[in-house]
């Protein structure tokens, strides 16, 4: 059985990392529900909170049925739904959008809609890893990088000829490896959870981060993102 405060910890990931989501309104006076995308941020209480341009159809559907779903699915997290009460916020972004917080009723994680425990959602932080593990993981993808893992791994003493990394979480690496036996999903786990990649061991932190182009040292899980972003390669 998964540990709930970890199950908790991915929800929260989940909707730390997303900045759209599939919005499902219930209209009164009609018989199907009203899905949309907008876009979301993620409370600090594990609420969401969405943006609508006023006059949107799914913002009179907030405003007359406060209750919506929210559902997150951004790259390299799981799938997160979340159910709960609508409530509109005074404030409205730059565009004159209108802010509405949908609170954490309901929480199911996953494509087979695991239920998480509420109260374990709320109280859950989401993982410091989140933002910058596509990023990190991209970077890894690399040829070089590929290269290094294998190594590591059958430094471990597994019959490694490929490895992708997959996920990376406070925990560690999760390293997809190839060998004459078959696929495997190995973990490689950290001496200590972590909350910042600067926490890790030197070689570590190196190989994490480091520029492949760039002679000047290693560059911050940011610094990678921001270049992931613009479509730069490591």
């Amino acid at each position: 059985m998964a540990d709930p405060h970890e199950t908790a910890a991915l929800a929260r990931t989940s909707l730390h990392c997303a900045s759209l989501a599939t919005l499902t309104t219930y209209p009164r006076l009609a018989s199907r529900s009203h899905v949309t995308t907008v876009a979301v941020s993620a409370g600090d209480d594990g609420s969401a909170v969405v943006l609508l341009r006023q006059g949107a159809p799914a913002a009179q559907h907030l405003l007359a049925r406060p209750f919506a779903t929210v559902t997150v699915a951004p790259a390299g997290c799981q799938r997160m739904t979340l159910h709960g009460v609508v409530q509109r916020l005074a404030s409205k972004d730059e565009a004159g959008r209108l802010a509405f917080r949908v609170q954490a009723g309901a929480v199911r994680l996953g494509h087979d809609e695991t239920p998480v425990a509420t109260v374990a959602y709320i109280n859950a932080s989401p993982d410091p890893f989140g933002r910058d593990a596509s990023a990190v993981l991209a970077h890894l993808r690399s040829r070089h990088h590929a290269e290094q893992l294998a190594a590591c791994l059958r430094a471990l003493g597994h019959d490694t000829q490929f490895a992708e990394p997959v996920g990376l979480d406070r925990h560690g690496l999760t390293v997809l490896a190839v060998s004459d036996s078959g696929v495997a999903l190995v973990p490689l786990t950290f001496p200590t959870a972590i909350t910042k990649l600067a926490d890790l061991p030197p070689d570590l932190h190196v190989l994490l981060t480091c520029h492949c182009r760039d002679s000047t040292g290693p560059a911050s899980a940011t610094d990678l993102r921001r270049g992931a972003s613009r479509g730069e390669q490591p």
